[in-house]
This record gives structure tokens, C-alpha cells and sequence, in this order.
């Protein structure tokens, strides 16, 4: 045994949540197929374009801008500003 314990998850883990799943949800169609496609279910790039039927660099595009969207919406940046003060 490590000897680490399993962190619990408290009402603010489930805050923090819902915040990234409303926001991931805010997405336009194709960018939260792709991010749920590549982060929640590790398909390859290459494995996401199979399926959507477009070019892997696009795939990718997608997945780009769906990042920087994320990084820019105000519940995941309130979140990032608390982690911070921790």
C-alpha cells in the first residue's frame, strides 16, 4: 500500500462539477462532441475523425478552440481563481 487515501468528494467537488459539465455544455455541437470524444472517453484524434467523418486536423482545430473557450468561460475561470488562492 502507498498509504494515500482516496480524497472524498464533498459538495464543493460537486459544485465544481456541474460547473465544468454546464460549461462543456455551452459548446458549440461539434467542439463538445470532440472534447467529450477526446477527454472523457480517450478516443485518439485519428479515431474522432474516423467517426465524425472529418479530416483529423480538424479534429483537432475543434478541440483547440473548445479548450481556449473553456479556459475563457467565467465558471471555469472562478473556479481556477479559487484553486489558485488554495
Amino acid at each position: 500500500a502507498l498509504g494515500i487515501k482516496p480524497r472524498e468528494i464533498d459538495e464543493t467537488d460537486a459544485a465544481e462539477g456541474l460547473s465544468v459539465r454546464r460549461a462543456i455544455a455551452s459548446l458549440p455541437h461539434r467542439q463538445k462532441t470532440v472534447v467529450v470524444l477526446r477527454y472523457y472517453e480517450d478516443f485518439t484524434f485519428a479515431q474522432i475523425a474516423e467517426l465524425l467523418q472529418i479530416p483529423e486536423n480538424t479534429a483537432k482545430s475543434l478541440a483547440r478552440r473548445a479548450v481556449l473557450a473553456l479556459r475563457d468561460d467565467p465558471r471555469l475561470r472562478a473556479l481556477k481563481e479559487v484553486q489558485d488562492a488554495i
